[in-house]
């Protein structure tokens, strides 16, 4: 820019630099949100495996395998706040996978293989929850659904295990989520 005759400090080459800046932004916002689409159905499969698996076990079917489906992003020049956003949101969702890798199995044995789970269980991200009988070590037993959806659910409330076994809970995104591995083991 100099050998153009722009000096330093100029309002040219103040231009010059903040188009180029722009353009490294769009590249690096366009690289994470297509990204985003790909993290978010294998996290999705993730959690969804251990409950394929022991449906299929139980009830002698095949193990299906999960479909994955690339979403078509969009490129938005905006300012990198998304791209803050994603990375954020990525690195929250490592340490989740994380923490789920180390905890225990949830039904150690079962047929030869075990399997861990972790779920939400803080009451504020479910609804229309409804007590049905206890678990064998006391804990209720709940029917709800979560507030984004997929149908009812059994399980456990955080609060809950949190004062019978509070190792077993554990807090993601500021939601609670239980161990169930450890919750019964």
């Amino acid at each position: 820019m100099i050998n153009r005759g722009i000096r330093p400090g100029s309002d040219n080459y103040a231009q010059a630099q903040n188009i180029q800046d722009q353009g490294e932004n769009d590249a690096y916002n366009s690289l994470l949100l297509s990204g985003r689409g790909q993290a978010v159905q294998e996290a999705l499969a993730q959690n969804s495996a251990p409950i394929n698996n022991l449906t299929a076990l139980l009830s002698g079917s095949q193990v299906s395998q999960p479909n994955f489906v690339n979403a078509n992003m969009p490129t938005i020049p905006t300012t990198d706040t998304a791209g803050l956003i994603n990375t954020n949101y990525n690195q929250q969702l490592q340490k989740w996978q994380q923490d789920a890798s180390s905890s225990s199995d949830l039904m150690g044995g079962l047929f030869g293989l075990g399997a861990n789970l972790i779920k939400f269980s803080d009451r504020r991200l479910k609804k229309n929850i409804r007590a049905i009988g206890t678990f064998a070590n006391g804990l209720t037993k709940y029917v709800f659904e979560y507030l984004w959806g997929g149908g009812e659910q059994v399980g456990v409330m955080a609060d809950e295990v949190r004062a019978y076994r509070p190792y077993a809970v554990t807090t993601v995104n500021g939601f609670d989520a239980v161990d169930y591995g450890r919750a019964f083991a």
